[in-house]
Formats: structure tokens, C-alpha cells, sequence
């Protein structure tokens, strides 16, 4: 009994170690592939080396800095996770037109959840639209109030913009 009440503990302790990924976590060595020459941008000026890791089946792609492995970018596309708030890839979120910024020819942004995730809504060069078709310009300053509408997340993104 006492063999198995240990076990458990231990067990444990590994799963909520793993389930802490995010920013700042140092990778152990054997998370990161001898010579890997994976690299991810996080910015449209600022790359880092990164792995492809899966956290209690949950896949992120993970930059680090090479000299101490701490994780600097984290990001998934993997609908099984969920944020603090309970927000998905997939999910639909209500934003207002300007809490989007538009990285021409990289990615389109929304605002930041209260957990410091960044919800991304499209990439290089696509148009977004709200749920009910309307697309958005963002590359035009509006003059009027800014709209509201649901987006869709594609992926959700720590310490990039």
C-alpha cells in the first residue's frame, strides 16, 4: 500500500511539473534534439531555436535560448488545449476592429488574454472575417467607431508581440 501511495505521489508531482509549460521554463536536455536546427519566429524581427514538444498530449512548439533553455516563445495550434479562461484553437471570440494588429505578410493578432496568451486569427497576407462574413481591412484606418464581431482562433501564442 505504501508502495503504491508513493508511486502516485511521484506521479503526481511529474504531471503538474509538465503541465507547467510556459514562459520562462527551463527544457531539460533531452527535450531538445542533439544539433537541432529548428527555428521559429516569434516576431516579425526575432527568432529563436525551438522544439516541438507534447505535454500530457498536447502539442506546443516551444523557443528557447540556447544558452540557458529557458522557453522564450510558446505556441500551439492543438485544439485539446485550453487556457485559463477556457479559450480553444477553433473557438470564436468577440473583438472589436481595432484590438487587431495586422504583421503584413507574417500574422494577424488579437488582443492578449487575462493569462498572457495571444489568440491569432490569420497568417501571411489573409483577409479576416467576422462570423457573419463581414470582411475586415485592417490595412485602412477607419475613421468611425470600430465594429464588433466573432473571429475564429487559429492559434494561441505566449511572449511574441
Amino acid at each position: 500500500m505504501y508502495t503504491k501511495a508513493v508511486l502516485f505521489i511521484c506521479c503526481l508531482a511529474v504531471v503538474t511539473r509538465l503541465n507547467q509549460l510556459d514562459l520562462g521554463a527551463r527544457l531539460s536536455k533531452d527535450q531538445i534534439p542533439e544539433g537541432n536546427t529548428f527555428e521559429c519566429v516569434a516576431t516579425p524581427s526575432q527568432t529563436y531555436p525551438c522544439v516541438r514538444l507534447t505535454i500530457v498530449g498536447v502539442r506546443f512548439v516551444a523557443g528557447y535560448d540556447e544558452k540557458t533553455r529557458r522557453i522564450q516563445y510558446l505556441s500551439t495550434q492543438d485544439r485539446n488545449f485550453a487556457t485559463k479562461e477556457g479559450l480553444h484553437v477553433g473557438d470564436w471570440m468577440r473583438v472589436r476592429e481595432d484590438e487587431l494588429v495586422a504583421f503584413e505578410g507574417w500574422k494577424i493578432v488579437g488582443p492578449k488574454t487575462e493569462s498572457g496568451w495571444r489568440i491569432v486569427v490569420g497568417y501571411l497576407g489573409q483577409q479576416v472575417r467576422f462570423s457573419d462574413g463581414t470582411t475586415l481591412d485592417l490595412s485602412q484606418v477607419r475613421h468611425e467607431a470600430p465594429r464588433s464581431g466573432d473571429v475564429q482562433i487559429l492559434e494561441l501564442e505566449k511572449g511574441g508581440v
